[in-house]
């Protein structure tokens, strides 16, 4: 499916009726359609493959539409256009159960006759069951769809272009109830929107605003227990977060409620509503703090029933009782609420040791992490299933990197961390690898196999010890945290689990999310239940920075919700049992660390006074803005204001309530990959004068005059200051200063003079100087001191420093009085036009520029251009006049020319740059009837063959081989690009349309596809630096034939290659075959290796023609090779009596 939606929203108001209808049209491009055993598969992007087992799997799409506020879905319609039929006869796999994975051994289920035999359209409806749930307030209209109509018995396709569905809502006293869980909190409200596929919905909804009553964390606890728990509280309110804790005797006796965990929800709902809670903290295991059980059917191989599942998704999800019947069934299909208003998670301690271990980890892991070992992750996979083989390793791949399988795009753990994989696909591991491998330090530690209460990642209960996990003790490595697929393994209601044992030693895991009873598999897939949370979890924490444990959890059940009521009004329950039974066993609010820290720096007020209501305040890392970083005000142990960096990173600091008595108080930056850092800052009394910075302008007319500091500027500063205190200031003295190494302040000092209370005054009279080597945009901080009759006071502000920032561009053969070809060839004369760019903000000094070549065949070897001014944002070229190639220069020669920028007076040389060609191009037109002239490899079914049926210039062209269904013809070569440039080559292409392609990649990069009657055109594509493998294959789908059902290619333009290297890598598949030495001058000797009895070996040159040859060479044969009379270059010795071809490269000098 295409990437990009078309969004429409009707919504009709009409005043004698209160049914409104929103409306979401999406679009479809060409099925993939691929083998499944002896069936097919077709799917599209962003689809995911459902079905009932036994019955064809279809792609369905998601829907999770918002609704007007108030409002309940009644009614779904899917309205198709542009159906198109697919060519040739379909048999679409059966769908099979999802497994267990405590339990082996299952058979593969088998085809339903009665559908498969059947005429009828199949599914009989495009769309699945409609469902209303709410989140935060918002009302979401959830189902699929499928865009496909399949007739089974005739093994007929078609699909829709595109998709309609409307959806016909009404407002209902559910939905009115919902409206009273919108929050004043902005993260929860950009949470809960954040999944939703028209999201300009959001206008309709009024937000309430914030209260001075709010607090962020409810811990939930026995009385026995708080005085412990104080410490929790202590460590979030530097974040900006407050707590209070209930304690489990105050609910039982004031909440009403049939039970003791439904008194609990009551009560987590009233602070919620009231109290604006984003974070719950059940402070006990289920003897202190008691769950509710769920009720959920798995129709697998065999029915799995439980109805007392222990989910603290209950405590998370607020909207409705999850028990609407009373049947005490809790959880039952259209009694469940789906989208989780707060973060929950659950610090399962029995006694006061676990708890003090448990607040140790939480506190150690976030507040003093062990460096250098925070980006590298831990993966390991077990063996799951047998025929089909299922591993683990395939689902834990899919956390890595940006992935849009099965019907959802998550972007996980960047590739560039340091991962440490332990995959039973490639080895077996055990559990001593395993155990050594954390004490190492792994910061977390991703798992999928199979586990149960006291048995998970190969771990027994009794190898959970302290003296088993010495080297995770926070000190040494860090606590990990662990997320785990296996069955029971968090099974907190029995005494206690593994996973339990694990978060409440002194040593091992900080935080553990797994399950309490099943985790669920699909045989031979990368999709599974289990699997899907997974990769939410993981993209919540990297690609929507929400690092605490608990929201993580959160948003991965938010963005799996529409999956989980299955298409067809049929539930097989295994994604809906994963999503009761996958819970948080640790502390919710706990930051992951997706990365090192960062180091920052603040420009802030030091002193304020009292009654001030707000101040600013601006963090930057590197020199750039902070985003989303939280800055928090803190005095005598309470917090007093906070705010959130923005894109700019300035973060106002709302002070509520105001503070009234002078002191010494707290500004404390932390947040996402950021250790909190602390600032002190100075409360005065507002009865006395109190001088700050106000304003500034900048004049600098000794240099651009453009009204901002530039690099080596000399900077006049106007300054203003205010006096925010209730008494006149006296004869104010304003000092500023800055440490930063790019400014030199020359007049530092001013006087004011009198200064009355409430005013400002301005002076000119302060300057400075900027570096030349400043970087752009960077922000200076300068303090400013005012004094007065012995008090002084300390303010900051910030100025952005701007400078150009200059790099080479591409370099360009302007050859039009040669073959205009853009190739420097030998016997020609060219210009070469250099582009330099400034990409900063400030305009550059004149620059000149030097171009030498290290080649003996370039005249001349040295050339100058400029002075030239690059404006800001823009480039220049520098041009290069009347290079010539001298016309002996060997084809394939490198030529190496060093472009040098110079500036300033003396001139120093500020950029450095190579660009690299070849003199001559190098192609392959396959004119020496064969592929020989570079080292082609072929693979797949069927070689390429070389032929003069066709061709686009002279006699000859490659075709594809030729190949059967589900067949594949490839053709590749490699080689060192010296340079980067591009690649071109001409194709032709006669196939079955939009099902038989010719494919090109670059290191199995795909590229460009062709399909259908394509007659000869000319591509391109650019080409990086370093080793490239570039491949082309004709691949043909399972069915059907068209054209002439082969692909072509000839005139093929390479990069500026070496052309050795390719070859090389060759070689070291075939080592048997050596020239030495090599480099070489008169003679060098060739050892023949295994060469076939009777074989030949050729020395050509870099465009194919032969320059001697040796015969009836037998294996292990030594022959001195005489090269005087060889003019120097490069050339291949090749043996071409084997396949695949023996190539060497020589380079004779």
């Amino acid at each position: 499916m295409k990437k990009t939606f078309t969004f429409l929203l009707l919504v009709l108001f009409a005043a004698s009726l209160s049914a409104q209808v929103t409306e979401h049209t999406y679009h479809f491009g060409k099925p993939e359609t691929s083998v499944f055993g002896s069936d097919q598969i077709i799917s599209f992007e962003n689809t995911m493959l459902q079905g009932k087992p036994g019955e064809p799997m279809m792609p369905y799409h998601a829907v999770n539409l918002l609704l007007p506020p108030g409002h309940e879905a009644i009614a779904i319609t899917v309205t198709g256009t542009g159906e198109v039929s697919l060519p040739g006869n379909y048999k679409l796999a059966p769908a099979q159960f999802s497994r267990p994975l405590s339990i082996p051994g299952f058979l593969m289920q088998s085809e339903n006759e009665e559908v498969y035999n059947s005429t009828a359209i199949y599914p009989s409806k495009l769309h699945g069951n409609l469902s209303t749930h709410y989140m935060n307030g918002f009302a979401y209209a959830q189902s699929v769809f499928t865009p496909v109509k399949y007739n089974p018995a005739e093994g007929k396709i078609t699909y829709f272009k595109e998709i309609t569905i409307r959806i016909e809502s009404r407002e209902t006293g559910r939905g009115r109830e919902a409206l009273k869980n919108l929050s004043s909190s902005a993260v929860l409200s950009k949470t809960a929107i954040k999944n939703a596929q028209n999201p300009e919905m959001v206008s309709f909804y009024s937000l309430p605003k914030a209260s001075s009553n709010d607090y962020q964390i409810l811990i939930i606890t026995p009385q026995t227990f708080t005085a412990n728990l104080n410490p929790l509280v202590q460590l979030y309110l530097p974040a900006g977060l407050k707590s209070q804790i209930a304690t489990i005797e105050f609910i039982q006796a004031n909440i009403s409620g049939m039970d003791l965990p439904e008194k609990i929800r009551n009560y987590i709902i009233q602070q919620y509503q009231q109290n604006g809670i984003e974070h719950v903290v059940l402070a006990g295991d289920v003897e202190h703090v008691p769950y509710r059980g769920f009720y959920c059917t798995v129709q697998s191989s065999s029915v799995y029933t439980d109805t007392n599942i222990p989910s603290d998704l209950y405590y998370s999800a607020l909207d409705g009782t999850w028990n609407t019947n009373g049947n005490n069934l809790w959880g039952e299909i259209g009694e469940d609420d789906l989208l989780p208003e707060v973060s929950v998670g659950r610090m399962s301690f029995s006694n006061v040791t676990e708890l003090a271990a448990m607040l140790n980890k939480t506190t150690m892991y976030q507040n003093e992490p062990v460096t250098g070992e925070l980006r590298n992750p831990l993966l390991a996979g077990e063996n799951l299933y047998y025929n089909p083989d299922t591993w683990g390793s395939d689902y834990l791949e899919l956390l890595i990197g940006t992935h849009d399988a099965n019907g959802y795009t998550t972007t996980g753990i960047p590739e560039d961390h340091n991962f440490v994989k332990l995959y039973d696909e490639i080895e077996l591991w055990d559990k001593n690898t395993l155990m050594a491998t954390i004490n190492a330090g792994r910061n977390f530690v991703h798992h999928v196999g199979h586990a149960n209460q006291d048995y998970v990642m190969k771990f027994n209960m009794w190898d959970i010890t302290n003296s088993n996990f010495s080297g995770v003790n926070g000190v040494t490595h860090n606590f990990p945290v662990v997320y785990t697929h296996g069955c029971i393994c968090g099974a907190f209601d029995v005494s206690d689990c593994i996973a339990e044992k694990m978060v409440s030693i002194d040593n091992f895991a900080a935080a553990f999310v797994g399950n309490s009873r099943y985790g669920w598999f699909n045989e031979g897939q990368t999709e599974g239940p289990s699997a899907h949370l997974h990769r939410e979890f993981t993209d919540a924490l990297f690609a929507d920075s929400l690092n605490r444990i608990g929201r993580a959890h959160m948003e991965s059940k938010a963005a799996t919700a529409p999956w989980v009521n299955a298409p067809g009004q049929w539930e097989e329950g295994a994604l809906r049992w994963c999503f009761y039974d996958c819970n948080v066993l640790g502390d919710p609010m706990m930051p992951i660390w997706t990365n090192e820290p960062i180091a920052i720096a603040t420009a802030y007020p030091a002193t304020i006074t009292t009654g001030t209501p707000q101040f600013d305040v601006t963090v930057t890392s590197g020199g750039q803005p902070a985003k989303g970083l939280t800055a928090a005000l803190l005095m005598n142990g309470n917090l007093f204001g906070k705010g959130i960096t923005g894109n700019n990173g300035i973060a106002t600091v709302v002070i509520d309530p105001l503070i009234t008595s002078p002191g010494d108080a707290q500004l404390v930056i932390s947040g996402y990959n950021c250790l909190p850092v602390y600032y002190p800052v100075t409360v005065v009394s507002g009865n006395n004068p109190y001088v700050v910075y106000f304003s500034h302008q900048i004049i600098d007319v000794q240099g651009n005059n453009n009204g901002h500091a530039d690099y080596g500027e000399t900077v006049d500063l106007s300054l203003t200051v205010e006096n925010i205190g209730l008494a006149d200031a006296s004869d104010v003295t304003v000092t500023i200063s800055t440490s930063d190494q790019y400014i030199t302040i020359t007049d530092n000092e001013e006087n004011y003079g009198l200064l009355p209370a409430g005013e400002n005054k301005t002076s000119e009279g302060f300057t400075f100087e900027v570096s030349p080597d400043v970087p752009d945009n960077r922000l200076v901080e300068f303090t400013v001191s005012a004094e007065s009759e012995g008090e002084t006071w300390q303010s900051t502000f910030t100025i952005n420093i701007l400078a150009p920032v200059i790099s080479a561009g591409s370099a360009v053969v302007d050859d039009a009085s040669g073959n205009n070809n853009h190739i420097p060839d030998p016997g020609e004369v060219f210009n070469l036009n250099i582009s330099v760019l400034n990409t900063g903000h400030s305009n550059s000094q004149p620059l000149t520029a030097n171009l030498t070549c290290n080649s003996s065949y370039v005249t001349p070897n040295s050339l100058v251009a400029g002075p030239h001014v690059i404006n800001l944002l823009s480039e220049t070229v520098f041009e290069f006049q009347n290079i010539e190639v001298l016309p002996e220069t060997p084809h394939g020669t490198p030529l190496i020319f060093t472009f040098s920028v110079m500036a300033g007076e003396p001139p120093q040389t500020i950029l450095e740059q190579e660009y690299a060609f070849v003199a001559g191009q190098i192609i392959e037109d396959f004119e020496s009837g064969n592929f020989l002239m570079h080292p082609w490899l072929h693979s797949g079914h069927s070689n390429w063959t070389v032929t003069d049926a066709i061709s686009f210039e002279q006699k000859y062209s490659a075709r594809s081989g030729i190949i059967g269904h589900n067949q594949v013809s490839q053709l590749e070569v490699s080689y060192m690009v010296i340079a980067a440039d591009s690649i071109s080559f001409y194709l032709k292409a006669s196939t079955e349309e939009d099902y038989d392609f010719l494919k090109f990649y670059i290191n199995d990069v795909l590229k460009g596809q062709w399909s259908g009657e394509q007659d000869w055109m000319r591509v391109s594509f650019p080409v990086s630096e370093g080793n490239q493998t570039f491949k082309w294959t004709y691949s043909k789908d399972m069915s059907a034939t068209g054209g002439q059902d082969a692909a072509w290619l000839d005139y093929i333009i390479f990069p500026p290659v070496d052309m050795g290297v390719g070859i090389d890598e060759n070689l070291a598949k075939y080592p048997e075959m050596h020239v030495y030495p090599n480099p070489a001058n008169n003679k060098t000797m060739l050892y023949s290796g295994k060469a076939g009895q009777g074989s030949s070996i050729q020395i050509v040159d870099i465009s194919g023609r032969m320059i001697t040859q040796f015969v009836n060479i037998s294996p292990d044969q030594f022959i001195e090779v005489n090269l005087s009379g060889i003019a120097p270059g490069i050339y291949f010795i090749r043996n071409t009596g084997q396949i695949p071809l023996k190539t060497v490269k020589l380079i004779i000098q």
